[in-house]
């Protein structure tokens, strides 16, 4: 067994919560209450992280008054991002519970099956949002006869439900302390694993508080005032939990916060609040293309571009010839809290370079037997460390599956380490891939599609698209045999493709086209060889061709 290990080991304890972590500082002395996190665009508020801590303490105590929640019930969360959000979270965590987040963008039928696999007592929503929750518990009934729908509070008034912001009260819920945070749940965030349904994975108080301690420790200089960053990716994906909700607070990041992806007002909002790091979605790599957007606004603030959106290092020579910027890698997945890997500020590594590992943590890479492949050769990840998930709440099938050899948990992702430590995603084992940053399952799409009237047999993929600088979902179609005339074929696949796009959301959608193939290659199981499904295309398809 070949083990790689974090070039860094530091301690972290084991008996500090996330409140605790809210009331601490990365820094001595500590930073003042007056010192701002964040600023939110849709709700046109800032906080300080005295108002926070304020406001959290208070709405905890207001909620654990009124309702009397036993200690670890879950809260949903469905709303927009925001300064309202943050303290949502913070004060359902203060009072003894977990946060749910859930996309509040989902269909209700995807929303639904959320809520049966997390379960909340309670749900924290968006009042313009509710009638598609209501619509959604519906669903949650049909899924599961025995679920019992949560008490709705909601964010805005609605007649017959009661308001969040009556539950801020002015006196503060003491700070809670737990001997053992590894063994207290703090949240349940939806994610598809490595391959199949949305599944809930469980994190801890020690997860997200090892997290932080492992990214600051990792380059404390990009946690540290006066850094500002900005935030337009939902709060409910694991990627925009830990840094701004836990880390930003105890290290002193300031982050700006945008509802959703607008590229001119992600401009003005560098413009305006001087941001250092900017997120760089695939959108804004075409966008930043272009030459345009460098003209119009001054994006003079920003030094660093973080994220993955570039994979070609053809564009990323592009992207850096604009500006004097700096390209941030970075590697998580939500079972790890999130992150397992980023490049310091410093480095500056070729694109499809995901940095160097976050401290205390172990890597091996295996081939499909679970055996560890040579040093230099590519394997799966498997990892383990202190921010990696016990396991799948209410699942103990999907967390065996996903932790073979014990604590071990294999990531799908198959990499290289090179002899300095850094680490290359170089391919998939499963059959997720992910498309403008969020997971895409091939069989959740294809279960739609099977009941479609013209559908025989239907195999969903990924196809790259130059434009959007991200993978698309494209499904490959054996028709039935009524079809015959070359017209009737090309307006079936559209009705195909609508028929999908109907029932999912935006990132699902089948913006890759719907292909005529005429058979879908299979090993002796039957099992799809999906790197072999666009071989036997007629050419038919239900949109333009993408660009590849």
């Amino acid at each position: 067994m070949h083990i790689y290990k974090s070039p860094q080991e530091i301690s972290i304890p084991q008996d500090v919560n996330l409140t605790e972590l809210l009331h601490a500082s990365a820094h001595s002395p500590p930073l003042p209450p007056s010192h701002e996190i964040a600023t939110d665009t849709f709700e046109g508020r800032s906080v300080t992280l005295g108002e926070l801590r304020q406001n959290a303490g208070g709405l905890a105590q207001g909620l654990s008054s009124h309702f009397q929640p036993a200690d670890q019930s879950r809260w949903a969360l469905l709303m927009p991002n925001g300064v309202t959000f943050i303290e949502a979270v913070h004060a359902i965590l203060w009072q003894g519970g977990v946060f749910c987040p859930i996309n509040h963008e989902l269909r209700a039928g995807e929303i639904g099956y959320a809520f049966t696999v997390c379960k909340p007592a309670y749900a924290i929503v968006w009042s313009e949002v509710l009638p598609l929750v209501l619509e959604a518990l519906k669903t949650s009934k049909e899924v599961d006869p025995e679920f019992n729908p949560p008490k709705i509070i909601t964010v805005g008034s609605v007649d017959g439900y009661p308001s969040f912001d009556s539950f801020r009260s002015a006196d503060s819920m003491e700070v809670p302390h737990h001997s053992d945070t590894r063994t207290r749940a703090a949240s349940i965030h939806l994610s598809s694993g490595t391959t199949g349904k949305q599944k809930g994975v469980l994190l801890t108080h020690y997860n997200y508080v090892a997290n932080v301690y492992q990214c600051h420790a990792h380059d404390p200089a990009h946690w540290s005032p006066p850094h500002t960053s900005l935030v337009y990716s939902p709060m409910v994906h694991i990627a925009n939990t830990t840094v701004p909700l836990f880390l930003g607070p105890w290290g002193g990041t300031k982050h700006v916060i945008m509802p959703k992806l607008d590229i001119p007002r992600l401009c003005e909002l560098v413009e305006k609040h001087r941001v250092v790091d900017m997120p760089l979605p695939p959108a804004l790599v075409t966008a930043l293309l272009t030459g345009e957007l460098t003209k119009k606004y001054d994006l003079s603030s920003v030094k660093y571009l973080v994220g993955m959106g570039v994979q070609n290092q053809s564009v990323a020579d592009r992207l850096l010839q604009l500006h004097d910027w700096t390209l941030v890698n970075l590697y998580g997945m939500t079972e790890a809290a999130p992150y397992v890997s980023w490049s310091k500020l410093g480095e500056m590594l070729p694109a499809g370079q995901v940095g160097s590992f976050v401290p205390n943590m172990e890597f091996r890479l295996c081939d499909g037997d679970g055996k560890d492949v040579p040093v230099g050769a590519k394997g799966e990840l498997w990892l383990r460390g202190p921010n990696v998930t016990p396991g799948y709440i209410d699942n103990p099938v999907a967390t065996a599956a996903a932790f073979k050899e014990g604590s071990w948990y294999n990531t799908g992702d198959v990499c290289t380490i090179s002899p300095a430590g850094i680490m290359a995603i170089v391919g998939r084992t499963k059959e997720l891939f992910k498309s403008s940053g969020f997971q895409v399952s091939p069989q959740e799409l294809e279960h739609h599609l099977v009941g479609h009237p013209h559908v025989a047999e239907v195999a969903v993929g990924p196809v790259y698209d130059e434009a959007k600088q991200t993978d698309v979902a494209a499904a490959y179609v054996i028709l039935k045999a009524h079809l015959n005339d070359k017209e009737d074929k090309v307006t079936a696949l559209g009705h195909i493709q609508g028929f999908l796009d109907g029932k999912v959301s935006g990132y699902k959608r089948l913006k890759g086209g719907v292909w005529e193939v005429t058979q879908l290659p299979k090993n002796g199981t039957g099992k799809i060889l999906r790197h072999l499904i666009t071989e036997h295309k007629t050419g038919l398809v239900s949109a333009p061709k993408p660009k590849l």
